[in-house]
This record gives structure tokens, C-alpha cells and sequence, in this order.
């Protein structure tokens, strides 16, 4: 059980396994608890009752693009070190 606002809550009886390297979509109506349910994953929410178990890494895409204040290259690399073959990939 996932909560916003402590008050009442957003998701109930959720249950989700996915296998490593799966690639999982989130997607529904407004309103429909979608942010609810990735900030829970991400531990960014409260957790009421139940567990959420991560093991390995993940990676949240938002809806909405964000850019720094820099340049292209800045934007692609993220702060990470510079590696040609994979910022050609990239671009």
C-alpha cells in the first residue's frame, strides 16, 4: 500500500516481479496512480504495509524532458566521463 499524502492510500494490492533486463512501461489515465506506483519502486513514497525489494540498478525516463543549462554534449553525457564510441551511439 502506497501513500502521497499520509492520509489515504493511492495504490493497493500490487504485486510486480519483472526478470533483470526487462523493460517496463508504465502507462495509463491521469489520476490513475502511475507516479505513485515508480516513486514507490524508486523508495521516493511512503510504504505502508508490504515490502518493495530492488535488487540490481533501474533507470526512470520521466514524461517530461529536462535540459541543463550547458551544452548539447553536457546534456548526453549526464556528468558521466566522456566515451566516443558510446556518445556516437548515443547521438
Amino acid at each position: 500500500m502506497l501513500i502521497e499524502d499520509d492520509t489515504k492510500p493511492v495504490l493497493e494490492d500490487i504485486t510486480l516481479s519483472l526478470r533483470p533486463g526487462t523493460l517496463m512501461v508504465v502507462v495509463g489515465p491521469v489520476g490513475s496512480g502511475k507516479t505513485t506506483l515508480l516513486h514507490g519502486i524508486m523508495e521516493e513514497t511512503n510504504l505502508v504495509k508490504g515490502k518493495a525489494k530492488i535488487q540490481g540498478t533501474i533507470a526512470y525516463v520521466e514524461q517530461e524532458p529536462f535540459i541543463f543549462s550547458g551544452s548539447i554534449k553536457d546534456n548526453i553525457l549526464l556528468g558521466k566521463v566522456y566515451d566516443d564510441d558510446l556518445f556516437e551511439r548515443a547521438v
